[in-house]
């Protein structure tokens, strides 16, 4: 279990005491500035990316531009990031600063959080839908990094219904078991594989017919949060009566009748959307 956040102030005030002046002002300024990412550092000294920041901070370089041309995030995200307070909500966040950059990047356009309860939300939101498991998302912008844009998708999604109880009670289903179906947390098929299957079915059924067709990402895209976790649940329910005896099907590995087949169970739109 990890230690518990101590004073922010104080981890703030221990990043800013270096015993160079020019190095104290640099942090200082930045501190007042962003003080949510300021209180990250003594936290992330395994994170290059941040020890990059850190460094390139010490040399007086602006933060806007340090951050957004070693992450690969745009300048609203760090305004975003002026705005996010240091409490026991945000602690998460403080362990995780290149992720909160990214969720904050996710955001442009919607309204942030604004109350301590919105961003624990915010954190439950961006770990439920899988986005806080990948490492791309906690380092910095480099060659190959893969963006997860059907997670990006259904994360902005939810977040754009507000943070209130309709939205809570999205994000609890996508660690929500179904009964008789699951027996725990543990054993719920995650929306990863959902996604991957319907991208594999897209490649079968679409786009070996018609090369020029759009993209997987872009078709799943499409549908609302809360479309993708109906259909995700059903995904599992046939998954649950049906990989015992085929149980490479949930990868995609099925024949052309069959794909077609669970694909009119799982989606409303399946004859349009496929061209069937």
């Amino acid at each position: 279990m990890a230690a518990e956040w101590p004073d922010f102030d104080g981890v703030i005030a221990d990043w800013c005491s270096h015993r160079s002046s020019y190095i104290r002002n640099a942090r200082r300024r930045f501190a007042a500035t962003l003080p949510a990412l300021a209180a990250a550092f003594n936290a992330s000294r395994d994170n290059p990316t941040m020890m990059a920041i850190e460094a390139a901070t010490d040399r007086g370089e602006t933060p806007g531009v340090i951050i957004s041309s070693l992450v690969g995030v745009g300048r609203n995200a760090v305004e975003l990031l002026g705005e996010v307070p240091q409490n026991r909500s945000t602690e998460f966040w403080c362990r995780r600063p290149i992720q909160l950059l990214w969720a904050l990047d996710l955001l442009h356009g919607l309204g942030p959080p604004q109350t301590c309860t919105e961003w624990g939300l915010l954190h439950r939101i961006w770990t439920n839908t899988g986005l806080g498991e990948i490492d791309d998302y906690g380092s910095a912008a480099v060659p190959g990094r893969q963006r997860q844009l059907v997670l990006e998708h259904l994360f902005r999604s939810i977040c754009s219904g507000g943070y209130a109880d309709a939205t809570e009670a999205l994000v609890d289903r996508l660690v929500a078991p179904i009964p008789l179906v699951e027996p725990s947390p543990e054993g719920i098929w995650p929306i990863q594989g959902y996604i991957a299957f319907v991208c594999s079915i897209f490649d079968k059924l679409v786009r070996d017919n018609s090369p020029s067709a759009g993209c997987s990402d872009s078709f799943l895209a499409r549908y609302t949060a809360a479309e993708l976790i109906r259909q995700w649940e059903s995904w599992r329910c046939i998954n649950a009566a049906y990989s015992p005896i085929n149980p490479e099907w949930a990868y995609g590995a099925l024949d052309k009748s069959s794909a077609q087949w669970a694909m009119r169970i799982v989606l409303p739109d399946f004859e349009v959307a496929f061209g069937q």
